[in-house]
């Protein structure tokens, strides 16, 4: 049983995991069952494995901080818009944000690299997951990794990364290099 700030997450292969709700609310999938009523038991996952679970966990509680500043910021309150005073004070203040955002940018990034440093199944894995839990910022991460896979590749390159069998005949193929030929440039 959930308390009201943890939640029970279980996974398709009958795992389940313990989250926060500053967690949870990282996943619009996740945040709108909680607001549905449900959560107060346990939240299934029909489309996530363990594995995959923990991945975007890691994710999730890695992005905590900037869901919540991004909520903050959308319900920020304006009355100051036009007063000089604040808006030197304000621009000072972004300068120090700045100077402390380089090194909490270096490190993210740092992070991601690490973090997208898995295998060519786990990657689709997530990016279904992202996608199913609707996480924005992990699937615009685990997209792009994929993009980086595919640019400047032929079609068949294409293929042969992501194990993808050629049904065409060859008369086929060769209709089909003539239509689009743009896209074998």
């Amino acid at each position: 049983m959930a308390s009201a700030n943890v939640f029970v997450l279980r996974t398709c292969d009958g795992e389940t995991f313990e989250i926060e709700e500053s967690v949870a609310y990282v996943s619009e999938t996740i945040k709108n069952m909680i607001e549905d009523g449900f959560g107060h038991d346990l939240i299934p996952l029909p489309n996530v494995s363990s594995k995959i679970l923990l991945k975007v966990i890691e994710y999730c509680r890695k992005h905590v901080s900037d869901f919540e500043s991004s909520k903050k910021t959308s319900n920020g309150d304006e009355k100051d818009k036009d007063n000089d005073s604040s808006k030197k004070g304000k621009e000072v203040v972004r300068e120090v944000e700045d100077a402390e955002e380089k090194p909490r940018v270096e490190e993210q990034k740092e992070w991601e690299t690490t973090f997208m440093d898995i295998d060519q199944q786990v990657l689709f894995d997530l990016l279904n997951a992202a996608n199913y839990l609707n996480i924005k910022g992990l699937l615009v991460m685990v997209a792009e990794k994929v993009a980086s896979m595919i640019k400047g590749k032929t079609p068949d390159q294409i293929r042969e990364i992501f194990k993808i069998k050629n049904d065409f005949t060859p008369e086929e193929y060769e209709e089909i290099r003539k239509e689009s030929a743009w896209a074998f440039e």
